[in-house]
């Protein structure tokens, strides 16, 4: 079960009187702690990405990046449309 489920599963626990809200508590900060977790992950696969097409000898031209990149699915699509107008 997803962390985020655990969490609504606790909070809807804690609310029925079924548990303390150790356990929302709990499940919030493992969710917390997953979240933190995939943004490293998603910050090392990019570095990667980037020294990877460095040591190939490519590069990239940065009037065509965003001024400003979102996290997560936002910078992949907005990845996917700079990809599409250089084709």
């Amino acid at each position: 079960m997803p962390r985020s489920v655990r969490s609504i599963f606790s909070v809807t626990r804690y609310k029925g009187g079924v548990t303390s809200y150790l356990e929302v508590i709990t499940a919030q900060s493992a969710a917390l702690a997953d979240e933190v977790t995939a943004v490293n992950i998603l910050g090392r696969r990019m570095a990667n990405t980037v020294l990877l097409i460095q040591a190939l000898g490519g590069g990239w031209d940065r009037s065509i990046l965003p001024d400003r990149p979102e996290c997560c699915g936002k910078l992949a699509s907005s990845g996917q449309k700079l990809m599409g107008q250089r084709s």
